[in-house]
């Protein structure tokens, strides 16, 4: 994809857990606060949805122009083609209505500019143009909703997947449903997935997880791609920042995976700053202090090789990658013993899918982007999304032919299941078992 409330809770609050099983033992546990957040918590969560779909919308506005009538607008992003963020706002304080507007006012002159001899491009422009009127308003509304110390109760929601000699875990932080079009998705293609409601898709709409995935394996606990693709909302102002900083980290403390408790941080691609950094006072410091970061050589060339900028991805891996924290993996190579990395491109040049299991016969397979809904299991190549389409859709038939677990860091709780005979069973049950 293109790149481009305020206080936490109370830590000491008791917890209340039940247990859902969702078959073969992979277990959901909702923990649930009673002396919550404050009313910017629950704002933060409806403005997720509003800021997600903004986003979307300017990406896919990015994505026409840019095949029709130019091939990069460095005032609004220097950031490297492969590194393509779902979150990625137009760059700046997108809590701001008036910042958004200006930027754009300036972002639609740019467009007439260099697409006025293509009437699609212009109808289509038009069309967005109103679209984002109205998302800005939304926007405006959110930020002026909530009394900012109203109390209320909070859920953390956590599936646990135990597989032999690794249990993998899901703490989730929020989960959204947005237009389907927004993430490359028609009608369709949700008409060619009668399996999708009620857990993927709400509606017509496509529900969006922002979550983070664990796994104890070999006596390491290792995290993946952290909060990727969703700088423009968690890093949308410095009090966003630092609100989100502090509520993923305590949300993550209330699971029982604290951040000092990670050893190692595996990235299957860069897209954003994301959880992997933690600003504080202008520095970037790792988010995960006692982890060792891994991304495939091929994404981190990529990644010194494209120009600096002053975006929140540049300056953090940057300051990361200055600090000795970040090492690389290869094709191939077994990162921890039971879990391997395939390198194959794709999404971008230096993407991996992660293996569990053998790497010759994995028992489940963490996507990456490659699928960033279910439904892109089965709505063929997206050019949105996807650097390279028809490699990508070609690597995912592949990937989930043998029935192994898939694993989606922006899928929905539970965010797993198998594809089997034709549909995505959720969790770890079988097709045809209760």
């Amino acid at each position: 994809m293109t790149q481009d409330a305020r206080r936490g809770w109370n830590p000491t609050r008791a917890l209340h857990l039940d247990e859902i099983d969702w078959g073969d033992g992979a277990i959901s546990r909702t923990a649930t606060a009673s002396n919550g957040p404050t009313g910017a918590t629950t704002l933060a969560a409806k403005t997720f949805i509003a800021s997600l779909s903004f986003s979307l919308l300017n990406q896919a506005r990015s994505n026409k122009s840019t095949r029709l009538a130019t091939r990069d607008w460095p005032q609004f992003d220097q950031r490297p083609p492969h590194c393509r963020l779902i979150g990625a706002m137009v760059h700046g304080q997108v809590h701001e209505p008036s910042t958004i507007e200006t930027k754009l006012a300036a972002r639609r002159q740019f467009n007439r500019t260099h697409i006025n001899r293509h009437s699609s491009a212009a109808c289509l422009e038009r069309s967005l143009d109103v679209a984002h009127g109205l998302l800005t308003r939304v926007l405006s509304l959110l930020v002026a909703a909530a009394p900012p110390h109203q109390q209320e109760s909070i859920r953390v929601n956590i599936q646990t997947l135990p597989l032999d000699g690794a249990t993998l875990t899901r703490v989730g932080y929020t989960d959204v449903a947005i237009p389907a079009e927004f993430i490359g998705l028609t009608e369709n293609d949700l008409a060619r997935a009668p399996w999708r409601a009620p857990l993927w898709t709400d509606g017509e709409r496509v529900r969006i997880g922002a979550a983070l995935w664990f796994a104890d394996v070999g006596g390491q606990r290792i995290a993946f791609d952290p909060f990727q693709a969703a700088d423009g909302v968690l890093r949308a102002n410095r009090e966003a920042e630092e609100h989100h900083q502090t509520a993923i980290a305590r949300t993550l403390a209330e699971a029982g995976f604290a951040r000092e408790s990670v050893t190692l941080l595996v990235m299957t691609h860069i897209d954003g700053a994301g959880m992997a950094a933690h600003r504080a006072d202008g520095r970037w410091t790792p988010f995960f202090p006692n982890a060792r970061i891994l991304m495939s050589d091929v994404e981190l060339s990529q990644f010194l090789a494209a120009p600096k900028s002053d975006d929140a991805q540049n300056q953090a891996w940057h300051a990361l990658i200055d600090l000795g924290m970040v090492d690389t993996y290869t094709d191939h190579e077994q990162i921890v013993p039971g879990v391997s990395a395939d390198v194959r491109g794709a999404h971008g040049p230096g993407h991996a899918l992660l293996h569990f299991g053998s790497s010759n016969a994995p028992v489940a397979t963490f996507l990456g982007h490659l699928a960033v809904s279910p439904l892109h299991l089965v709505s063929g190549e997206c050019a949105m999304l996807q650097e390279d389409p028809p490699a990508a859709w070609a690597l995912l038939q592949r990937t989930i032919a043998d029935a192994r677990l898939l694993i989606g860091p922006l899928w929905p709780k539970p965010g797993f299941g198998r594809w089997e005979r034709g549909e995505l069973v959720a969790g770890n049950t079988h097709a045809g078992r209760g």
